[in-house]
C-alpha cells in the first residue's frame, strides 16, 4: 500500500519528468488505463489531446485524470505502487489526488481531480483500447480558458504557449470535423476572447495571433 498524505506537497522535491506518450513505463500506464476500464477515473488534459487526435509526440509532464470524489478510496487501492500519494488542493480550492512514482532522479505524477459530477465524456478507440475521456469540446474550452487565466494560475510563458498550440489544434479540429459545441460554452469563450487575445498578444507573432483569433471566430459565430 502507498504512503497517503493528507496536504500539500512541496513540488521542489518531487522534479518531474518530460515526456512523450511511447515513454510512459508500462506498469504505470497499465494502472491508468485499468482506473479507465473499472471506471474509476477518466482521462483529461494531455493524455485526453493524444487519444483524441493521436498525436504520440506531444510532450507531457504529468497524467490528469478525474474521478468522482465517492471513489477515492478505490483509487487508493488501484495506485498500490506509487511512491507516494497526497490529498491536496488546487489553485482553486479543489480536491486533488497526486501520486508520484520514482524512476532515477526523477518523478511521474499523476492528478485525479475529485469532482461531484462527471465531466462531459466521449469513448475513443485507441491502440485497440476503449478510452474513455473528457471531450474535445471540453479540451478546447479548457485551454482557452487557462490562456485567460494565466495571471490568477501563475503560468509560466513555456506553459501557456503549450495551451495555445493544443486549442489551436483543436479549434481546427471542431472545424474541420464540423464539431457542435453548446451555445454555453460559445458564450463562455466570447467573454474571454479579449483576455485570450491580449494575453496571446505578448507570446506569439501578430500573424500568428491574427490567424488564430480568426479561426476561433469561426467557431464563435
Amino acid at each position: 500500500m502507498s504512503e497517503i498524505i493528507y496536504g500539500q506537497y512541496n513540488a521542489t522535491e518531487f522534479p518531474l519528468k518530460h515526456f512523450c506518450y511511447r515513454e510512459i513505463p508500462e506498469h504505470i500506464g497499465n494502472q491508468l488505463f485499468d482506473l479507465n476500464r473499472n471506471r474509476l477515473a477518466y482521462f483529461r488534459g494531455g493524455l485526453s489531446y493524444i487519444f483524441l487526435t493521436g498525436n504520440e509526440e506531444y510532450q507531457l509532464k504529468d497524467f490528469d485524470m478525474f474521478s468522482l470524489a465517492k471513489n477515492r478510496n478505490a483509487i487508493f487501492d488501484s495506485l498500490n505502487d506509487a511512491d507516494v500519494i497526497f490529498v491536496n488542493r488546487n489553485t482553486f480550492g479543489e480536491t486533488v489526488v497526486t501520486a508520484f512514482w520514482r524512476v532515477s532522479t526523477e518523478f511521474y505524477k499523476l492528478d485525479i481531480l475529485l469532482t461531484k459530477e462527471l465531466l462531459p465524456l466521449t469513448e475513443v478507440d485507441f491502440k485497440g483500447r476503449s478510452i474513455l475521456t473528457v471531450s474535445v469540446q471540453y479540451i478546447w474550452k479548457n485551454r482557452l480558458e487557462k490562456i485567460a487565466e494565466k495571471k490568477i494560475r501563475n503560468h509560466d510563458d513555456k506553459k501557456t504557449l503549450n495551451h495555445y498550440k493544443v486549442a489551436f489544434d483543436l479549434t481546427d479540429y471542431i472545424i474541420r470535423d464540423k464539431i457542435d459545441v453548446s451555445k454555453r460554452d460559445i458564450e463562455n469563450i466570447k467573454t474571454r476572447r479579449s483576455e485570450i487575445e491580449s494575453t496571446l498578444k505578448l507570446l506569439i507573432a501578430s500573424e500568428q495571433l491574427q490567424e488564430f483569433m480568426s479561426r476561433l471566430d469561426e467557431v464563435l459565430v
